[in-house]
């Protein structure tokens, strides 16, 4: 993945809105498209999923190892699928709400593209980390993954080129390693994908980090 030349203005897809919605919504800014996008479409599975009950283990939730083939077409839609689908109410709800309060800000500060490359390359991410390090009989899906990976997005804006590293990332950081680095190690066992998180914000801070330095490397240039 290159993230050279990368500048919010280059990546901006508010031009892609449709020009009905701003007309008959002229009040509404849809500020960030990706992060809404994902959100609505993780909606729209969620209440498919309700009248279909079968929707999100048979084409959404991503599987273990064994459970899995190649040569099923609906693998490489799983493969990134996952974070779209949600257990219950609770689950969505949690997730929406981070996406929805530190999404805005990674899509202003890196752009709507940058932003949904990550979410790609972390479902990816997750879904081969549940493959070698997830339970064997269990399945993992929803959009904690990308919470955590725009989370550490967040922390990463502050980076400056030549600069020391902030203080409000590396805590960031170091809180959430003590957390879910920590759960995700000894294997706990709670119902939720802690190898996600992890994965995620792994992912999330290391996107974060090349983003940011090659957007202050075009600003250099520039």
């Amino acid at each position: 993945l290159k993230f050279a030349s990368i500048t919010p203005a280059a990546m901006d897809l508010q031009r892609y809105i449709p020009a009905t919605l701003r007309r008959h919504w002229p009040g509404v800014d849809v500020d960030c498209p990706v992060v809404l996008g994902l959100s609505g479409i993780c909606v729209a599975v969620f209440l498919g999923n309700l009248v279909f009950p079968n929707l999100v283990g048979g084409y959404f939730a991503w599987r273990p190892w064994f459970y899995s083939s190649f040569w099923d077409p609906w693998t490489y839609w799983r493969v990134w699928g996952h974070s779209l689908a949600h257990a219950d109410p609770e689950h969505l709800r949690n997730n929406m709400l981070l996406l929805c309060l530190v999404g805005p800000s990674c899509e202003r500060e890196y752009g709507s593209p940058g932003v949904l490359r990550v979410s790609l390359i972390v479902s990816v991410s997750v879904a081969l980390a549940h493959w070698i390090a997830g339970p064997p009989n269990g399945v993992v899906f929803g959009a904690s993954g990308l919470a955590f990976a725009f989370i550490m997005l967040s922390a990463a804006s502050s980076f400056q080129r030549g600069h020391k590293l902030p203080a409000s990332a590396l805590l960031t950081w170091v809180l959430w390693v003590a957390g879910e680095g920590w759960d995700a190690i000894r294997g706990k066992q709670d119902g939720v994908s802690h190898v996600a998180h992890f994965v995620g914000g792994v992912v999330g801070a290391g996107c974060g980090v090349a983003m940011r330095a090659a957007m202050l490397k075009a600003t250099e240039k520039g």
